[in-house]
């Protein structure tokens, strides 16, 4: 009889070490079918010798020029546009005096939200509201994503720009000074001044939002996470830089150190004659200007084939991403 339970017992724990490395195997195969991203394009908010804004989509060899007028956004009314995220992004329309989201996947409007009484000069959109600035006003407009529910918040100056990290919105007011908001408590707070106004906002990939400004020279001015505090301007040497968002590779072609424009030269890679750059950090790539072409240019030096001939100044890029398998 005892023998009899044992030999049961010694099936039962065979079956269910089969059953497990049944599972684990199964487990280890979903390891293997990761999902790995890809940019698939870029769209970018060009701007005229009238400084009327456009948009120029960019996808393999294809380039799209005014592509607002495929979304029925009238022309010249484009503002501004932001994307968090590497599948959709929001767009600001003045004339219409709303916020569009927009998958370019479909090339398609998925979602549009009115701004009201507010004129959307700049946008940045966050894990869960959109910002909007009226460079008229001395407020800002907080639009939730999902339902358009809207908030307004007093400043006391003008906002303008916008760049946002982990919950919080760096806000420029008043030209050179650089408020928080904060998307879940929904109030602003801190306050940093800069020797001159803001030319643009930076994630330093760390602990800091960095502020650049123009004086004579190139400055940089960090404002801790964490902290709220400010540390003392640096002057740079060079004529624009940026942060990669990423510590470490994990998918095997991020570029992880910070690229600099100086002297006419994208650095470290070494290439020279360009005016502007654009980085997609994911692919270790860049768009540069050199002269009046578009071109995209890779870590390695190598030139991809697509070239666009620009007649207007690129002046803000969003990275179209994707998610595929390898």
């Amino acid at each position: 009889m005892l023998r009899k339970m044992g030999l049961r017992f010694r099936c039962q724990q065979l079956i269910f070490l089969a059953l497990m490395a049944t599972a684990f195997a199964g487990c280890a195969i979903d390891q293997d079918e990761q999902y790995t991203p890809h940019t698939r394009g870029a769209v970018f908010l060009m701007q005229d010798s009238a400084l009327k804004f456009s948009l120029l989509h960019l996808e393999g060899e294809v380039a799209a020029a005014n592509w607002e007028q495929l979304l029925s956004v009238v022309p010249a009314t484009v503002q501004d546009l932001s994307g968090l995220s590497g599948d959709h992004f929001w767009l600001a329309d003045g004339g219409g005096k709303q916020i569009l989201q927009v998958s370019p996947d479909a090339g398609k409007v998925s979602a549009t939200w009115s701004t009201g009484i507010f004129t959307p000069h700049y946008l940045c959109e966050g894990a869960s509201e959109v910002l909007v600035s009226d460079t008229s006003r001395q407020e800002i407009l907080l639009i939730r994503k999902k339902d358009g529910r809207q908030i307004t918040l007093p400043l006391d100056g003008s906002p303008s720009k916008a760049a946002y990290q982990s919950g919080v919105f760096f806000v420029v007011v008043g030209g050179n000074q650089v408020k928080m908001v904060h998307e879940k408590a929904l109030v602003v707070s801190g306050g940093t001044t800069l020797a001159a106004p803001v030319w643009y906002l930076d994630w330093d990939g760390k602990f800091a939002m960095s502020a650049f400004y123009q004086q004579g020279a190139f400055f940089e001015q960090k404002i801790d996470y964490n902290t709220r505090s400010s540390t003392g301007a640096s002057r740079l040497n060079e004529q624009y830089r940026r942060y990669s968002p990423y510590l470490r590779i994990n998918y095997g072609k991020e570029w992880t150190s910070t690229l600099v424009l100086r002297q006419d030269t994208l650095r470290p890679w070494g290439i020279g004659g360009v005016s502007r750059f654009f980085p997609d950090f994911l692919e270790s790539t860049a768009w540069i200007q050199v002269g009046d072409t578009l071109k995209r240019v890779a870590a390695t030096g190598d030139f991809f084939p697509l070239k666009v001939l620009l007649n207007a100044q690129p002046v803000k890029c969003w990275n179209w991403e994707k998610e595929l398998q390898p």
